[in-house]
């Protein structure tokens, strides 16, 4: 079972305002980038896939924008994830 957005961010210590790319292999988190524009981040977010998943080039633009929506992507014995900042709801 993977961790809640909220729980991974609060376990790394990361505000809720910032949007985080986090690469985890083997278990362990080996990389952690933090952005404050969505664009960056998830251009930062596909570098790591293509960095990290052999047959990224093959993805389409449905398959990209799919991962995007889904804020994370398997590879191998690991997964990249994209945390966006927590929406609250005013009631």
């Amino acid at each position: 079972m993977k961790p809640s957005k909220k729980k991974l961010k609060k376990a790394l210590g990361i505000p809720e305002d910032y949007i985080n790319i986090i690469v985890v292999s083997d278990g362990a988190v080996v990389d952690n980038f933090l952005f404050t524009d969505n664009a960056k981040a998830e251009q930062c977010f596909l570098e790591q896939c293509t960095q990290h998943i052999s047959n990224f080039d093959e993805y389409t633009d449905d398959d990209v924008t799919a991962i995007l929506d889904n804020g994370y992507e398997n590879f191998g014995q690991g997964t990249i994830f994209i945390n966006h900042p927590i929406v609250r709801r005013e009631e």
